[in-house]
């Protein structure tokens, strides 16, 4: 991956749309062939109904072989993602 910036956005189960701001955590994704574990820590207040992640694709395409979501403090997550069964 050439790496770049990314960006993460939710909308809790109390909001009906995506806030005009706010709600969005930056983040840098660093470049490199190999896979490597990215953290990023996202402020909820609430519950989360939708994620939007924006990854830094336009250079070159980024693999992504699991999401997991995490709350704080807790060893096992809320929500996993595993995209390495597609292949």
């Amino acid at each position: 991956s050439a790496g770049g910036p990314g960006r993460v956005q939710w909308v809790t189960t109390d909001q009906e749309e995506f806030p005009k701001e706010g709600q969005v955590v930056d983040f840098n994704l660093p470049a490199g062939a190999d896979w490597q574990d990215v953290t990023v820590s996202v402020p909820v207040n609430g519950q989360i109904r939708i994620i939007r992640l924006y990854l830094p694709a336009d250079k070159a395409p980024v693999e992504i072989e699991s999401i997991r979501w995490l709350s704080t403090g807790a060893d096992r997550p809320i929500r996993a993602w595993d995209f390495g069964a597609a292949k």
